[in-house]
């Protein structure tokens, strides 16, 4: 038989957000560490963050309280939004016209899960990503210079050579445009002299 394991809960209830909003934000921490969470969490730019963080950061306050655990061997197992009541509300529209607004509310509840430390441990190779270990692999380093940035330089050149013309037929619009600019004065002193 498979050990029990303990889970940690925390929820808030009639959240006043709708609960699309709240699963947008609850779907980016789902399965994370709760120290990767809460980073998450805090720069995220949605209007739900700070209500979710709280939410963790109460489940996290509970596992430590009860079990003594730290950040570190938690992970968001469970991140779910429910509905919750809908208050039916009016405005005022054209030609006594009313129309509803629909003020929705959640119900937010995470729980929190201990992993054992080889399953922590998998996770942070996992999260330093496959580069390191494609790195490792191969024993090159990230800095060593390639062999194709020689190559790309040889072809740079050559296309400056190629728009080097264009510039040309540029400054020769440019050489022509102001004889035309030094005529308008010409023409606006001969009128006031008419004028006069």
């Amino acid at each position: 038989m498979a050990e029990a394991v303990e889970t940690f809960n925390a929820s808030h209830r009639f959240a006043r957000i709708s609960p699309r909003k709240a699963r947008l934000v609850m779907d980016t921490i789902r399965g994370d560490s709760v120290g990767k969470a809460l980073n998450k969490l805090f720069y995220s730019q949605r209007r739900a963050s700070p209500m979710i963080r709280k939410v963790v950061r109460s489940a996290l306050a509970n596992a430590t309280q009860k079990a003594g655990l730290q950040e570190e061997e938690l992970v968001v197992w469970r991140a779910a939004v429910d509905d919750g009541p809908t208050m039916k509300r009016w405005r005022p529209r054209a030609q006594g016209r009313a129309y509803p607004r629909l003020r929705r509310s959640c119900h937010l509840s995470v729980t929190l899960m201990q992993v054992s430390e080889k399953e922590n441990a998998k996770r942070a190779s996992t999260s330093t990503g496959t580069e390191t270990a494609s790195v490792a692999e191969t024993g090159k380093s990230e800095t060593a210079p390639s062999k194709k940035e020689p190559t790309t330089k040889t072809v740079a050149p050559t296309a400056k050579k190629t728009k080097a013309p264009s510039t040309g037929k540029k400054q020769n619009k440019k050489a022509s445009s102001p004889p035309a600019a030094s005529n308008r004065p010409a023409e606006g002193s001969a009128e006031e002299g008419t004028e006069s």
